[in-house]
């Protein structure tokens, strides 16, 4: 074995610890409370707007932690906040089993959000400079690698929670520990995968995003923010839409881990698929085949919607940050990439604090579960279209 492939197997290796803490951030953060929603809103008495602001506060937390991602990582580096943002991401999840109040709810989806913005977006600047002189296609495989971590999350709490909800009376309380328990085993992977992987760069400019950048992006910027408020608003509501239609516990959670296992098996696939597509239609197909994955579940009610909507929505949803994280190395100078992704998150984060109110909104207004889950779609129809206006990257512009 050469030094090269042995300093490949080491690079897949922390890619791998690091999709522990976006499976943390995500998978158990703010996915696997569609599969709690339904109990916490019999037992607590929520409306649809209510359950979606939870979810929105999630986002709103993660959103003030991109800013503050940004900052640390220009004070200390992607490391030592990213490991302080795993731990106390796994904390807030124990937490959350405790309450009964909506407002201290609300206060640790917050803090959860906040905590998880650390872990995911320095997770993957980090993956991003987990492999160094590699090529794109590479480096694809590894944040494909990394954005796989949600998606197993999704499977390990589909797995996870069902089982822990029948263990209390209320029916969720025991589903945020069984997700604490596993997010620990998940932080003591993603640390020391944390000190293996090498920072992308010292920041430039102070570790700020320079307008020029930023104005370069921007399409893709949209785009996300687009895909942000239109996955959050179906993947929110999704379970509670399967159960109204009748769907029993089985069905429901089957779906879960079918969804999750698709988005494992298709991460690494859309990650070097990203990696050779240009700039503009690699993420207008991944938003544009998200797009055709809601779908299913919407028209056709009953199993086989739901069944067709988790393979192919599964397959799919992953391939949004896949694709801004590979935009971000291909277009940007290696020390801008922590501030670019957080800019970009944080715009994510205002599109996915406003899906889930949106959805909840509708629902409410119309008494119907499903009706809300219609905005998607059209989201991130906008998403694929904004893409198509991303701009190659300069360097190549220069050339030619």
């Amino acid at each position: 074995m050469t030094d090269q492939d042995r300093a490949w197997r080491r690079s897949l290796l922390t890619a791998l610890g690091l999709a522990a803490a976006s499976a943390i951030a995500l998978g158990f953060s703010r996915f696997a409370y569609s599969l709690l929603l339904p109990a916490m809103q019999a037992d607590l008495g929520l409306s649809y707007v209510a359950a979606g602001a939870l979810n929105t506060f999630n986002a709103v937390g993660y959103l003030a932690g991109a800013f503050g991602a940004a900052w640390a990582a220009r004070r200390w580096g992607p490391g030592r906040p990213f490991a302080a943002g795993v731990a106390l991401s796994t904390l807030a999840l124990l937490a959350t089993a405790f309450p009964d109040s909506l407002d201290a709810l609300s206060a640790l989806r917050a803090l959860g959000g906040f905590f998880g913005a650390f872990a995911y977006i320095l997770g993957a600047a980090l993956a991003g400079g987990a492999a160094p002189g590699q090529s794109p296609e590479r480096r694809g495989v590894l944040v494909g690698i990394y954005s796989a971590g949600p998606a197993a999350g999704i499977v390990l709490s589909g797995l996870a929670v069902p089982a822990a909800a029948g263990l209390d009376e209320s029916g969720w309380r025991a589903g945020w520990l069984a997700l604490a328990a596993m997010a620990a085993v998940g932080t003591a992977l993603a640390l020391p995968a944390a000190r293996a992987a090498r920072p992308p760069g010292p920041p430039q400019r102070g570790g700020r995003l320079a307008r020029e950048d930023f104005l370069h992006i921007l399409p893709t910027t949209l785009a996300y923010t687009c895909f942000g408020a239109g996955y959050a608003g179906w993947t929110t509501f999704v379970v509670a839409m399967l159960k109204a239609q009748g769907g029993s516990e089985t069905m429901v959670s089957s779906f879960w881990i079918v969804m999750g296992a698709v988005g494992v098996c298709s991460s690494v696939v859309w990650g070097r698929t990203l990696g050779r597509l240009p700039s503009n239609r690699g993420p207008a197909i991944a938003y544009a085949a998200t797009l055709v994955g809601a779908m299913p579940a919407l028209i056709w009610p009953g199993p086989v919607g739901a069944y067709a909507s988790a393979i192919l929505y599964g397959g799919s949803v992953m391939a949004g940050p896949s694709s801004i994280a590979i935009i971000a190395q291909r277009h940007l100078a290696p020390g801008s990439i922590a501030a670019a992704l957080a800019a970009m998150t944080i715009c994510f984060a205002v599109g996915q604090s406003a899906g889930p109110i949106l959805s909840g909104w509708v629902s409410d207004a119309t008494g119907d579960v499903s009706a809300g889950l219609w905005s998607a779609p059209i989201l991130l129809a906008g998403a694929a279209v904004c893409s198509m206006f991303q701009k190659p990257p300069r360097e190549a512009e220069l050339r030619g």
